[in-house]
């Protein structure tokens, strides 16, 4: 088995735990890809980290069964990206905060060790946004949580028009509107007050950042629609934020949204699902008399 491990930075107090379970991986047989930059992080354990083999060319992704991401779920957004249309499935071990993508902690991941080499665990697909605007030439990344339209500079006012397979929904007087996947709707759309949607509905959310209308609310609608939106500000400017990445564009562009040709695979392990996820992360339905 083939496993690359990516993190953007593991803190001192956790690479012990780090050192420890990648010593196991390795035990088991399997191979462990990393990037010059992780060498750093296992400093402390000269006598296997020479099994750890650099990975010079991330094309060669590809070749991986799967991807485990150290960090939190920003990391996994960046891995997301490096991983664009192909098949390899990411594992996330969370080390960060709160973290919906990054199902397992160190804790957890040394008692599922076992079911791993044994691929004992379940793929999970996670839809994308494709973003096409017909005046720019730039390629845009596909957004597996959101895209979205702020106004800019200082965050000013914007008005959004906005229309579903050619029809005309509303006009958004906001800070900005976003549509986001069902991965997203724990993310900022949940922020800005939008429904949380489980990740196998095959749906799309449209939510308005800070509406200035009284009258308009979170929308669902299906993943096969296409979704145009047309920003006006009186800045002649906007920001669309592409999962958290920031492109500043002039006004009046017409943003093409649609469902993408590519995904995001998930590694599930037994006994893991969404509905926990947020029972557990968020207290969903926490009560005393529990």
């Amino acid at each position: 088995m083939n496993v690359f491990i990516y993190s953007r930075k593991v803190e001192s107090d956790q690479q012990e735990a780090l050192g420890d379970l990648l010593y196991h991986l390795l035990r088991r047989g399997v191979k462990l890809f990393v990037q010059d930059r992780f060498l750093p992080y296992v400093s402390n354990r000269f006598e296997w980290r020479g099994q750890l083999v650099v990975l010079q060319d991330l094309s060669e992704l590809s070749q991986m069964d799967f991807v485990l991401s150290v960090g939190g779920d920003g990391t996994i957004l960046e891995v997301a990206r490096l991983l664009s249309g192909t098949k390899v499935p990411v594992l996330g071990l969370n080390s960060g905060r709160l973290g919906f993508l990054s199902q397992l902690s160190f804790i957890e991941f040394e008692k599922v060790i076992e079911d791993i080499v044994n691929r004992n665990f379940e793929i999970e697909h996670r839809s994308k946004i494709h973003v096409s605007i017909l005046e720019q030439e730039a390629q845009f990344p596909n957004a597996l949580n959101e895209v979205a339209l702020l106004g800019h500079p200082h965050n000013t006012m914007i008005a959004v028009h906005a229309f579903v397979n050619d029809i005309f929904l509303a006009t958004y007087w906001a800070d900005g509107l976003m549509l986001a996947t069902p991965t997203g709707s724990t993310a900022y759309s949940m922020s800005c007050g939008g429904p949380i949607v489980s990740p196998d509905t095959g749906s799309f959310i449209i939510t308005p950042i800070a509406p200035h209308n009284l009258n308009v609310r979170p929308l669902i609608i299906p993943q096969s629609s296409r979704v145009t939106f047309i920003p006006e500000s009186r800045e002649g400017q906007f920001m669309m934020a592409i999962d958290g990445q920031s492109h500043f564009l002039d006004h009046e562009v017409k943003i093409t949204l649609t469902k993408s040709d590519v995904d995001l695979r998930l590694v599930r392990l037994q006994n893991e699902h969404f509905f926990k996820s947020i029972r557990t992360k968020l207290n969903w339905g926490f009560d005393k008399r529990n």
